[in-house]
């Protein structure tokens, strides 16, 4: 991965970002989602997801560790449905993420399009906001498509 593709993990400064506090982070992923759940210019939505960051989780333990941490390696947070579905959480702010996980610390932010381009497996799904109202849920073969898409 480029450096362009993947900064530097970022750290919390505390476990939940106050209501109505709003983050310019993952506003474009925000937006894409919204037109695409009201079926407006549903192919230039897709473009836009493709291009915009999200907010990976970082379970690591040790928060000292994070300059030592090899920016070449990205380690996907794997959750499980009931049903057995297997899925990565991203968020779309660091408010989202703290109401769906408030013990995670810290995050990494990466476009949609590089995780498309470096998913490891077929049966593996990318969640987008998991649990909310605008959440999304995308197979790999369509996290692959919007990775071609974004080039």
């Amino acid at each position: 991965m480029t450096d362009d593709q993947l900064r530097p993990d970022r750290i919390r400064p505390g476990a939940a970002v106050p209501p109505g506090v709003p983050s310019a982070q993952g506003t474009a992923a925000r937006a894409a989602l919204h037109r695409l759940a009201e079926g407006k210019d549903e192919w230039a939505a897709l473009g836009d997801l493709a291009a915009a960051e999200v907010l990976l989780p970082d379970l690591g333990n040790d928060i000292t560790d994070l300059s030592e941490e090899d920016d070449s390696l990205l380690q996907l947070p794997v959750a499980e449905r009931q049903d057995g579905t297997q899925f990565v959480p991203t968020f779309t702010s660091e408010q989202r993420l703290a109401e769906a996980l408030p013990e995670v610390a810290r995050y990494r932010t990466v476009q949609v399009a590089a995780l498309g381009r470096i998913w490891p497996s077929d049966d593996l799904l990318l969640a987008v906001d998991p649990g909310s109202e605008g959440g999304i849920a995308l197979p790999a073969d369509g996290l692959r498509a919007l990775a071609a898409m974004s080039g």
